[in-house]
């Protein structure tokens, strides 16, 4: 008995999950994603801070717009914090052995 196009895709290989558009659960460019994040974060942190100092040299004070970005920039990394947690315990739950796949065409 063949799979129907809404339960599937009918490639053996790669498993279609209708409900999350997942082609497959595969875990392993998780942790490469995890540290280009971290890097980038801490980039965008120096060249926040580079940014700072400069209109501070400049102005001779810290004015609101370096306070808006200071804080702007510690809530979205507070967010990223959250977000990779999210990763990390949905990275740990695959390689556990849960997923998210549709149930099995058990043929009789």
């Amino acid at each position: 008995m063949r799979k129907s196009r809404s339960q599937g895709s009918l490639h053996p290989y790669y498993p279609l999950n209708r409900r999350f558009f997942l082609l497959q659960e595969n875990v392993s460019l998780v942790i490469p994603w995890v540290i280009g994040f971290i890097t980038f974060m801490a980039l965008e942190a120096v060249s926040m801070v580079y940014s700072n100092v400069l209109r501070d040299h400049v102005n001779k004070q810290f004015d609101g717009l370096c306070k808006a970005e200071v804080a702007f920039f510690i809530t979205r990394t507070l967010i990223n914090i959250v977000a990779i947690g999210g990763v990390m315990r949905f990275c740990n739950l695959i390689r556990a052995g849960i997923t998210w796949k549709g149930p099995e065409v058990i043929e009789l």
